[in-house]
């Protein structure tokens, strides 16, 4: 789902609550959700009376969802200002959020085997990267400490203003091919190497919160080597094909 970054404008609002709702009428109602309706694509193999069960409850999810959204937007309580906008939608987020956790409980330990449960968590937490740590089953493995766990939450905002400039070079990679900067490079290759660049440095801004023993613990967990990860090459800003938006806070 949407919504993971706080709302500070009427505008952001409005985009938001649109996302949400297309999100509500073409998607799932969470990730975890999202991943079982697609089982068959993943190693994981569902009864039918487990799919069936598990498409039931995530309609049920967004029926709600939808009307909760529907009644608490009503005309007279809509949010009128930016302060509004920000206060109605951090108290959406944690209503939601909290709903589906429950309603992901249910899933992962009244419809899955454990088994399955587990394997479906790993996957899930594999494709979501960094963000993975904002799960507090994961964060509970790792044992995080609170500290750990504001500054990851820190993180994610610096991470997300770095990945708007992926997203821009993502688009370059696409459209750069066979034009040339006033270098003389070409656009595509350039911004294909500072995407790369930009992506790793968006991933270390969360990973280097872990410690040695936790990155290890994580990559015996998900399969992948996150234990090797190193911080990024300095890149200079001389001749940057995307200028880079500064992600210190104030």
């Amino acid at each position: 789902m949407t919504g993971f970054m706080p709302i500070e404008s009427l505008d952001q609002f409005t985009d938001e609550i649109e996302r949400e709702k297309h999100g509500l009428d073409l998607g799932q109602s969470s990730y975890v959700f999202a991943l079982v309706a697609d089982h068959a694509r993943t190693p994981v193999k569902l009864s039918a009376d487990q799919a069936e069960i598990s498409g039931r409850l995530d309609q049920l999810n967004r029926d709600i969802l939808a009307a909760w959204l529907s009644r608490n937007l009503h005309t007279d309580s809509a949010p009128k200002s930016d302060q509004e906008a920000a206060e109605w939608f951090n108290a959406w987020n944690r209503r939601r959020n909290s709903f589906i956790a429950q309603s992901e409980a249910l899933l992962l330990e009244g419809i899955l085997s454990a088994v399955q449960a587990e394997s479906f968590l790993v996957i899930h937490w594999r494709n979501m990267g960094p963000l993975a740590l904002a799960d507090p089953d994961l964060a509970r493995t790792l044992k995080l400490s609170s500290a750990q766990r504001s500054e990851i939450a820190e993180a994610f905002i610096t991470r997300e203003s770095i990945m708007e400039q992926v997203t821009v070079l993502g688009s370059l990679v696409e459209t750069g091919t066979g034009r040339q900067d006033e270098w003389g490079r070409n656009v595509s290759a350039v911004a294909k190497e500072e995407k790369v660049n930009a992506l790793a440095e968006a991933n270390w801004t969360v990973w280097s919160i872990l410690t040695p023993s936790q990155r290890r613990k994580l990559s015996e967990l998900l399969g992948a080597d996150i234990s090797a990860l190193q911080p990024p090459a300095v890149q200079t800003p001389k001749n940057r094909i995307v200028p880079r938006r500064s992600t210190r806070a104030g």
